[in-house]
């Protein structure tokens, strides 16, 4: 009885000496919690907010109380970024506050005095920092979620809000126990804070440190977000819980990590508590030989960081080693100053000194002369398992479009809204898996030598992102990112700025594989009963495809899958979409159907899954014709009054041209050249040649001419209704001229188009006076 009133009292001692502590946390929590729910309750159950909701839905009071809970419950939330910030400084508060008393020697001396053994003091202390900071969260929390409940009226999930107030506390013991181990290993306050800012903040940026080093130094580095986040996240006790906040799905479990390594930390806080001489207290560090360990640990990713940050700004090795320099040499002399009190000392300990500086140049040479091989690793094919690739012209739809994954949600005011999450290209490859491993591991090594012949022109320094020049107009330079799946189960990831031309035929063979379709056409899984329906787009212009029956509907979608799974590379080089179609899921559907009923907008889905028809999917278009939909009858020569050729020259050019010879209006403001054109054969002829520019859904493969503008005008009778003549297209008015000069108002329908490079019309060249020379900078080619 007497140990435990001595514990208590012991607790209480302690606490008179810190009410500042208790009394600064306590009134944040109540202006965060009690007050600011009084605030939110007078807000959202005002009679003019009343008022303006049941104008629009009957049961207006219940849906503000049902919106007045939800935005209390996201205050409460593992993502309230508001609260992690508020425990996080707490933590580092209640931490230093705490166990201050061992950087003054008088106190030192009278708490060492008591007797008391050393691990029942640093539990009294330790437990006060805990109860001052969860004690005033707690009582807040429940005031603020009794008013919520009786305001409210709704059925209040208490089970969820105290799981969460526990997820929070398990964060904050972990950082707290940090600051104190920080506090346990300096004998100066100033110290302390330094050193609790090394513990959150070491890790994160020597990670970021890590990515800037392979980002600069190696060309077929590919930064996986994913990856990299994950080290963040580990890297230090902030970070950790940072991310839980980013990841509210995993902060349970990694909350029971921040517990597990809590309790490891604390059983380490004993050990140097009962360890630390009372002698330390006055002293930088607590602990001497902790002193060269630590100062290792800073100068070196500092001085590298020095050499990182002039190598970018400057582009070369001279400076880097300036940079490196002046960072080793500063932060050493700066460490030494903390550690000794003293200026005179500046360069003390001259062997420690020689090792930061030959560990920081050992690292910086390893990266800049790719001793690990890097940049020049491919594996051989008896290793591979399988493989991963992505290159945006073989298919620039299917990252951002056929492979999103979307979400209804509602943001705070109750407004519904799809939102899209796309794969990384990273993502993509590593769930890759292609059986041929042999054409992967061509482009691969000729990535590599592309990567060489790059640093060779660059003298190892990459900027800008230039790391392939051109050496003739018939090369094509993309990016390609693999996944080299190892038999181990390993993945190694490289990104390749490459030649493509020069690996055409293992692309091709690539794409036209079927196994490489499934991979990144999700509609050749579908079955018939997963559609509920068909929209049809050309040239902007979305509808539904009436379907007679659902045996039409399997059809059109049987027949579909077979002429996707057939089309080749070589085909999608000779021909463009000339339509799209979307075969709307059941759950989208049921998305248009929610958001229709709100009367939200739904036409985001106007710009997402529109697959490509080709000229070639002759079985499709028939089947669609069948339903009353004209595949490529969108835009005739019967419907388009005029087409206008822009030509973008610049006037040196254009005065070149003998003025018997010019046809059209040269505008020296925009620098264009613009012809219109009326006559049906020569508008059938651009038509026939031209491709839509506002198609959900693009073809690289195919050479396209963006050198002239074309806009088709489809004039619309004044009066007619957009939904009479196009759901999709908005009718506006231009002003043309007449013969005669004089200006007449026409409302038209315009349609944007570009050149097929190779179907160019003879009379579009002669107008312009286009040759391959002055062409060729104004084409998109393929590979």
């Amino acid at each position: 009885m007497t140990s435990k009133n001595l514990f208590f009292n012991l607790m209480k001692e302690n606490t008179k000496q810190r009410l500042w502590t208790v009394a600064l946390i306590s009134l944040i929590f109540f202006f965060t919690f009690p007050v600011q729910t009084a605030l939110l309750i007078s807000s959202y159950l005002s009679q003019d907010r009343i008022d303006a909701v049941w104008e629009r839905e009957a049961q207006g009071v219940e849906v503000i109380k049902q919106q007045l809970q939800e935005r209390y419950l996201s205050w409460t939330a593992i993502d309230n970024g508001m609260l992690v910030f508020l425990l996080i400084v707490f933590a580092v508060v209640c931490g230093i506050s705490g166990f201050a008393y061992l950087h003054s020697r008088k106190k030192t001396d009278f708490y060492h005095a008591i007797p008391v053994k050393r691990e029942r003091l640093f539990t009294v202390v330790y437990l006060n920092g805990v109860l001052y900071t969860a004690v005033p969260y707690l009582i807040s929390l429940l005031i603020s979620s009794l008013m919520i409940q009786v305001k409210a009226g709704q059925i209040f999930p208490w089970g969820e809000v105290l799981k969460t107030y526990c997820i929070h506390m398990s964060f904050f013991l972990l950082m707290y126990t940090v600051v104190i181990a920080a506090a346990l290993m300096t004998g100066n306050t100033i110290v302390n804070v330094l050193g609790t800012a090394v513990f959150f903040l070491w890790g994160p940026g020597t990670v970021m440190l890590l990515i800037g080093y392979f980002s600069s130094y190696y060309i077929t580095f590919y930064q996986d977000g994913n990856r990299f986040v994950e080290l963040l996240q580990k890297s230090s006790p902030a970070a950790w819980y940072i991310g839980a906040v980013s990841e509210p799905e995993k902060a349970g479990s990694m909350a029971l990590w921040a517990v597990a390594v809590t309790v490891l930390l604390i059983a380490l806080c004993v050990f140097l508590y009962k360890k630390r001489p009372s002698e330390a207290a006055g002293r930088a560090m607590a602990f001497r030989k902790s002193q060269p360990v630590i100062k290792l640990l800073l100068v070196v990713p500092i001085a590298l960081t020095g050499s990182l940050i002039f190598r970018e700004m400057m582009g070369s090795d001279g400076w880097s080693i300036f940079g490196l320099v002046c960072g080793l040499v500063i932060s050493y002399a700066i460490i030494e100053i903390i550690y000794n009190f003293d200026f005179r000392r500046l360069f003390a300990h001259k062997k420690q000194f020689a090792l930061c500086t030959v560990c920081s140049l050992a690292i910086l040479a390893f990266f800049r002369f790719d001793l690990s091989g890097f940049d020049s690793y491919v594996p051989s094919e008896s290793k591979m398992e399988a493989a991963g690739i992505y290159c945006r012209r073989m298919d620039a739809d299917f990252l951002e479009d056929y492979l999103s994954e979307l979400e209804l949600n509602s943001d705070s005011r109750g407004y519904d809204y799809v939102s899209w999450k796309s794969k990384s290209a990273g993502e993509l490859v590593k769930e890759m898996k292609l059986a041929d491993v042999t054409s992967v591991i061509e482009i691969g090594k000729r990535g590599v030598t592309d990567a060489e012949q790059a640093k060779k022109r660059n003298h190892g320094i990459l900027r800008s992102g230039r790391y392939y020049y051109r050496d003739s107009s018939d090369e094509t330079i993309d990016e390609v990112v693999v996944a080299y799946h190892l038999k181990g189960g390993k993945t190694v990831l490289r990104r390749y700025n490459m030649n493509l031309s020069a690996v055409s035929g293992a692309l091709d063979k690539i794409y036209d594989s079927e196994e490489y379709k499934t991979e990144v056409y999700p509609i050749l899984s579908y079955q018939a009963s997963d559609v509920a329906g068909i929209n049809y787009e050309e040239y902007g212009d979305f509808s539904h495809v009436n379907l007679k029956n659902d045996e039409m509907k399997a059809r059109i979608l049987e027949a579909y899958q077979k002429e996707l799974r057939g089309l080749t590379a070589e085909t999608r080089r000779e021909e463009s979409p000339i339509a799209a179609i979307q075969f709307k899921t059941g759950e989208m559907q049921e998305m248009i159907d929610t958001l229709r009923e709100k009367k939200r907008d739904f036409s985001v889905f106007n710009r997402k899954f529109y697959y490509p028809i080709y000229p070639s999917f002759t079985e499709t278009i028939s089947l669609l014709k069948e339903c009353g939909v004209d595949v490529g009858e969108f835009l005739t020569a019967d419907k388009v009054d005029k087409i206008v050729m822009e030509y973008y020259r610049s006037e040196e050019d254009v005065e070149e041209i003998p003025s018997a010879e010019m046809e059209g209006v040269y505008s020296k403001e925009r620098g264009s050249w613009k012809v219109t054109v009326t006559d049906k054969n020569e508008i059938r002829q651009i038509l026939d040649s031209s491709l839509s520019d506002s198609l959900n859904c693009t073809n690289y493969l195919n050479n396209t001419f963006t050198g002239v503008n074309l806009t088709a005008y489809v004039s619309v009778k004044r009066g007619q209704t957009e939904d009479e003549f196009d759901a999709a297209a908005m009718p506006e008015t231009v002003q043309t001229e007449s013969i005669d000069g004089s200006e007449q108002e026409t409302e038209y329908v315009r349609y944007g188009l570009r050149f097929d490079y190779d179907k160019i019309p003879d009379f579009v060249k002669e107008t312009f006076k286009l040759t391959e020379e002055n062409m060729k900078n104004d084409v998109m080619w393929g590979y």
